[in-house]
């Protein structure tokens, strides 16, 4: 029942891309720019960790699956297409924060 821990250079990468998601809105936002700055807060998610074992084996079975929606947001064609996208990458970062602190 125990949260895998992520080290404290990973952690404001995370808010950032929380912060990001938060602050779209759906009806006017520019979702081409949020997959933009959300693929960048993971770029350095990425670069910031020094995780080893299970735990970043764990990290990785969260962070893949986020990273190809975030892909998939980079490529959407329409807001209605990109916004049920955010809501995935919403519900991916609730995921998150069930697995890790």
């Amino acid at each position: 029942g125990e949260k895998w821990p992520v080290n404290n250079e990973m952690k404001p990468y995370v808010v950032e891309a929380e912060t990001q998601l938060k602050a779209y809105q759906p009806e006017t936002g520019d979702f081409k720019i949020l997959a933009v700055n959300l693929s960048t807060s993971n770029d350095n998610l990425i670069k910031s960790c020094t995780m080893t074992g299970v735990p970043h084996d764990n990290l990785h079975a969260w962070l893949e699956p986020h990273m190809k929606e975030i892909e998939k947001l980079k490529k959407a064609g329409n807001r209605e297409e990109a916004n049920k996208i955010v809501g995935e990458l919403k519900e991916s970062m609730e995921r998150y924060h069930e697995y890790f602190n």
